[in-house]
C-alpha cells in the first residue's frame, strides 16, 4: 500500500498588526491588575529615591511607574508655581472629580468630629453607600474612628477618635507645608543625554520628614495608628 503523504498546514502569516494588538492586550492586563495607589505615596516614593539623585530612567524602575507617569509627576514637582494642594487632593487634571484617597479618609475624619449617622457621614463626604462602607471598615479598624449603637434612638452613631484627631492634624500640617511658597519646587531635573537626573530639593526634605511622620499613622504593622487596615486603603 503506498504510504499516506502527511498534509502540512499552511504557515500561518504574523502580521504586525496582530502583534501590537497582543501587546497592547497583555498591557491592558496588567494595568487592570496594578493597584490604584495614593498621589501622595507615590510622591513620597519619588522624593526618597532622589535624595541622592538618580536617573529618570531607574526612578522609573524604583518607582513603577511608566514614563508618561514619572513625567507627569515631575512637570508637577518641580514647578515652585504648581498648586501641590490641589494636586494631592484632586489629582492632575484641573477640575478633576476624582479625589485621592488620603483626602477623602481626612474629610470622613473631619466631618465625624461630631457624632454622626452613617446616612450623614456619606453626605457630607460625598459617597456611594458602598465606597463609604468600604472606608468604613478601614477607618474603624485602624481606630481612627469608633462605632456605638443608641438604644434610646435605636441608631449607630460614628464619632472620630483621639487617633483620628492625630491624622486629621498630620495632614492638616502637610497641607500648610505645601501651602508656604519657597521659589522652589520639591525636586530639580537636569539632562544627560537621552536621560535626565532627579535630585530632591531642600523643600522637597523638608515635605518628605513632615509627610513621613504622617505616613507613620498608615504604616503596615503599626500599632498606634493605621496598622494593615489602612495600610490596605492606601496600597
Amino acid at each position: 500500500m503506498p504510504a499516506k503523504t502527511q498534509l502540512r498546514k499552511p504557515k500561518r502569516r504574523i502580521l504586525v498588526r496582530d502583534v501590537i494588538r497582543d501587546i497592547e492586550r497583555k498591557e491592558s492586563k496588567q494595568k487592570k491588575s496594578r493597584k490604584r495607589r495614593d498621589k501622595l505615596f507615590i510622591t513620597l516614593g519619588i522624593l526618597e529615591e532622589a535624595k541622592s539623585g538618580i536617573l529618570k530612567s531607574n526612578l522609573m524602575r524604583k518607582a513603577d511607574l511608566s514614563f508618561e507617569q514619572v513625567n507627569r509627576y515631575l512637570d508637577i514637582l518641580v514647578n515652585p508655581g504648581t498648586d501641590l494642594q490641589m494636586f494631592l487632593e484632586r489629582g492632575f487634571t484641573e477640575g478633576t472629580k476624582r479625589r485621592s484617597r488620603t483626602y477623602i479618609a481626612f474629610n470622613i475624619l473631619e466631618e465625624a468630629k461630631e457624632s454622626l449617622l452613617k446616612t450623614q457621614i456619606m453626605y457630607k463626604a460625598n459617597l456611594s453607600y458602598a465606597q463609604l462602607n468600604d472606608y468604613l471598615k478601614y477607618l474603624l479598624g485602624a481606630g481612627f474612628l469608633r462605632s456605638w449603637y443608641d438604644k434610646e434612638k435605636k441608631k449607630t452613631f460614628f464619632k472620630t477618635t483621639p487617633d483620628g484627631e492625630k491624622y486629621i492634624q498630620a495632614y492638616k500640617n502637610l497641607k500648610h507645608l505645601l501651602s508656604a511658597r519657597s521659589g522652589e519646587g520639591l525636586v530639580t531635573r537636569k539632562t544627560y543625554g537621552r536621560n535626565e537626573e532627579i535630585t530632591t530639593t531642600e523643600k522637597g526634605l523638608e515635605f518628605l520628614d513632615y509627610a513621613n511622620t504622617f505616613k507613620a499613622f498608615l504604616t503596615p504593622g503599626n500599632t498606634t495608628g493605621g496598622g494593615d487596615y489602612i495600610a490596605a486603603l492606601y496600597s
